[in-house]
């Protein structure tokens, strides 16, 4: 029930900050498959054309990081390899130059998502043999440099990794990890609220029951709502699950003592619970993963001007 009355507080206090109004944008069709453009071009070409005659206005291709670029299974660097000169003869732009070349031909716009995994020495710990593992900010920095520099006058959108989010892209997931942990801790939660309990002495006592459930339902509905939405990404809730569990941090605290002295099941329940939440809130916050990485790739690229 801490929960449950942290959420409260906070959605109350939610409720009155006003939403500031959406600005219509202009419509824009767009189209991706990487995999016609970039693995059979022979059979890409009229599916470009079509592509047009339907009032497509953009076509969104991958500049994939571990094709391009050079020894892609080695620990090391290539020798003499100059990863931030796109004019490098190690790199290999055919299939992304016939893709770019291919849609522009067609009369639509280019986006280029420039993405890894990147080659295994590109990785902090090639030891790992995982090319996913922790790309190295400097190496993809250098790579996103070349990318811009070679396409500067035909494309003018870029995207920054393809779902990062993914385990499949980039590794490791701590915001995966932070949303595991919440939503084990919210159900080892329950416990806390199904032990003995004695029915109301005043008439239809099921309906207060009911309308408890109900409650307890809604509330880890939004619980669960609001850790998906961590899970993708959204830093809003990302910080309203802060705001949400820190107040029932605060309540156990106060309660904790009491529970101690009673030897009561609830005190276990709710350290544990504490601490996975406090784990998880880390994790949210400082552990390695997309937001964590992509913010060093800032630092560096504005380092480097």
């Amino acid at each position: 029930m801490r929960r449950a009355l942290a959420l409260l507080t906070v959605m109350t206090a939610m409720v009155a900050i006003a939403a500031t109004p959406a600005h219509a944008a202009d419509f824009e069709l767009g189209m991706e498959d990487e995999g016609l453009l970039l693995n059979n071009p022979h059979v890409a070409v009229a599916a470009v054309i079509d592509w047009k005659k339907l009032g497509v206005d953009v076509v969104r291709i991958h500049a994939r990081w571990w094709e391009i670029a050079p020894g892609g299974g080695a620990a090391k660097k290539p020798a003499g390899f100059n990863a931030k000169d796109p004019d490098d003869k190690a790199y290999d732009w055919a299939a992304l130059d016939g893709a770019v070349n291919m849609v522009r031909a067609a009369g639509m716009r280019v986006m280029l998502t420039v993405t890894g995994p990147g080659p295994l020495w590109a990785s902090t710990e090639p030891r790992r043999r995982n090319p996913r593992w922790i790309p190295s900010a400097a190496a993809y920095a250098d790579f996103a440099r070349a990318v811009a520099t070679r396409y500067r006058s035909q494309v003018d959108r870029y995207l920054i990794w393809n779902e990062p989010n993914q385990q499949g892209w980039l590794n490791p997931q701590s915001v995966r990890r932070a949303c595991q942990l919440l939503v084990a801790s919210t159900l080892l939660g329950f416990a806390g609220v199904t032990g003995p309990f004695e029915l109301p002495t005043f008439a239809r006592p099921w309906v207060v029951l009911l309308g408890a459930l109900a409650a307890v339902v809604a509330f880890t509905g939004v619980i669960f709502w609001l850790i998906l939405k961590a899970y993708r990404g959204r830093n809003w809730a990302r910080w309203t699950v802060l705001l949400l569990l820190a107040p029932s941090w605060a309540l156990g605290a106060l309660e904790f003592p009491g529970e101690i002295m009673q030897a009561s099941i609830a005190a276990v329940v709710g350290a544990t619970t504490s601490a996975l939440d406090i784990l998880a809130c880390w994790l949210l916050f400082f552990g390695a993963g997309a937001t964590r990485y992509f913010r060093q790739v800032e630092r560096t690229v504005e380092g480097s001007r």
